[in-house]
């Protein structure tokens, strides 16, 4: 087992230096992730389009196999966050699992410069397994420097959130503009000069790390990074293990692969419960607030996945019956959803701050309940836009639209950044990185069951408004009821445990 420092939980941060409230290194951790979001995204859009078009141009099932490819890829990045996290959790440590997630995934970008299906399915492989190693690791190395105190890292974790987003909006604007500029490749989709942007993205990740990781220096939370003969041969046997397993797995069937991931959460959840027990009291009794996040996310995400493409045909066809809008408002509506993201963050942010120095501040579980409610109050809103439009109410306002999409920004920051600081609060000092990667499994779960109700019982053939509308009313009532059940109940659990 690895006994580094870096596994332990430290609550001593006086030799941490801070800038604008949060330690210094967090800023440059966050340039960190911002360039490893915006390799991993960048990539991402062209990836089908590059296996159809250069790597199987003459088959006529290289469609069919791209997709299949893609599906599974994404499912095993989630579930890589399993594995890798339990890895820097024992094996290699938090923030030598950084570095060589880091060059897994420049491997991996890089080989997709050599147009051969197995190098294909190679490089993807090396894309999820690098992903989870880094990942998981990432946010565990965040969130120890953060510190215990609570309102710190749910402002940390938003703004961590929030620069992800800006990295997945960016990422594919800024590497075909690259491609374009630098490599003089005129509109044309050029995949090699994105790879090449991608992966020099990739590096500027790895060295903002490097320089964030070396002001830790003289403090408990820096490790050097050296390879260790038990290190090696992990590094040199493991690896391509896992590699050539997931090459292989990229071939498995949606329904396997999901199958897979319900069994990892499982074995997770154990391991993370045995890991609670064995520490004593205080590991046990983190357990059950994880679970909490981990349930609540998982049945969010699939509300979430569920509705909210109803309430984006709902703006559509509000839009269409609208022609005379400007394309600016065309375009903000369009893109509600991230703009509400991008205003309500630093609000969010300041919020958490604000509230915490007043010595009020919720629980884990309220916090998660009001995002709940926050979502089911945006649901209503889409409700009553649906059924207005159903009755023939064509001169709806634009404001309620925006006001919706508030709402589901408030709900999103309530969730995930909030969640990403429980996890690295409550897990086992030594099963950090395995509860954060429990955490994306639960997301990738809720998002994939959300596709599959709404393909079984969602509307078929011509959209039907009436079914919209009743299909949102519906999240509205079990988001509400769901939300409003988990405030009254932590309510009941504090009154408990005061009179205590």
């Amino acid at each position: 087992m690895n006994t580094n420092l870096e596994t332990i939980p430290s609550n001593d941060h006086s030799q941490i230096k801070e800038h604008r409230g949060f330690p210094k290194e967090f800023w440059l951790f966050l340039l960190s992730e911002f360039f490893e979001r915006i390799a991993f995204y960048g990539i991402r859009w062209a990836l089908v389009l590059y296996f159809v078009m250069n790597i199987s141009p003459d088959d006529t099932h290289a469609r069919t196999d791209a997709n299949t490819y893609y599906a599974s890829y994404l499912a095993l990045l989630y579930g890589a966050g399993v594995v890798g996290g339990f890895l820097s959790d024992r094996v290699f440590g938090h923030q030598n699992s950084i570095i060589l997630g880091a060059l897994l995934m420049m491997s991996g970008i890089f080989s997709l410069l050599l147009p051969d299906p197995l190098i294909f399915r190679f490089s993807l492989a090396c894309i999820a397994l690098g992903n989870g190693l880094y990942k998981p690791a990432m946010c565990i190395t965040v969130g120890r420097i953060l510190g215990i105190s609570t309102p710190k890292r749910d402002a940390g974790f938003t703004l961590f959130y929030l620069v992800i987003n800006i990295a997945g909006l960016l990422a594919p604007l800024l590497t075909q503009f690259f491609a374009i500029t630098v490599f003089g490749t005129g509109n044309d989709i050029a995949f090699k000069s994105i790879f090449i942007s991608s992966a020099g993205s990739m590096l500027l990740s790895l060295l903002c790390f490097f320089v964030g990781r070396s002001k830790l220096k003289g403090t408990a939370f820096f490790q050097k990074f050296q390879i260790e003969k038990k290190l090696g041969i992990y590094c040199a046997f493991g690896v391509p293990a896992l590699l050539a397993l997931l090459s292989v797995m990229l071939s498995f069937e949606s329904s396997v692969l999901t199958s897979l991931l319900i069994a990892l959460l499982f074995v997770s959840l154990l391991m993370l419960y045995f890991e609670s027990k064995q520490h004593g009291t205080r590991d046990l009794h983190g357990f059950f607030p994880l679970v909490v996040v981990l349930v609540l996310n998982l049945l969010l995400h699939l509300i979430n996945g569920n509705v909210i493409h109803s309430c984006t045909l709902i703006a559509m066809k509000w839009m269409a019956l609208n022609p005379e809008l400007g394309a600016s408002t065309s375009l903000m509506l369009r893109a509600g959803e991230i703009n509400a993201l991008f205003l309500m963050s630093p609000l969010m942010v300041l919020i958490w701050l604000t509230i915490g120095k007043r010595n009020w501040y919720p629980r884990v579980e309220q916090k998660l309940g009001l995002g709940i409610i926050a979502a089911s109050l945006g649901f209503g809103i889409f409700s009553y836009s649906a059924n207005q439009l159903f009755q023939g109410n064509m001169s709806l306002p634009i404001w309620p639209m925006f006001v919706a999409y508030i709402f589901q920004a408030i709900s999103e920051l309530c969730l995930i950044p909030i969640s990403l600081s429980a996890i690295t609060y409550f897990a086992p000092a030594r099963r950090g990185g395995l509860a954060i990667g429990s955490l994306y499994i639960t997301i990738s779960l809720g998002t994939h069951l959300a596709g599959f109700l709404h393909q079984v019982g969602g509307p078929q053939g011509e959209l039907d408004m009436s079914v919209i509308a009743n299909e949102i009313q519906q999240g509205f009532y079990f988001s509400l009821a769901l939300g409003s059940l988990i405030l009254v109940i932590s309510s009941i659990l504090s009154k408990f445990r005061g009179s205590n």
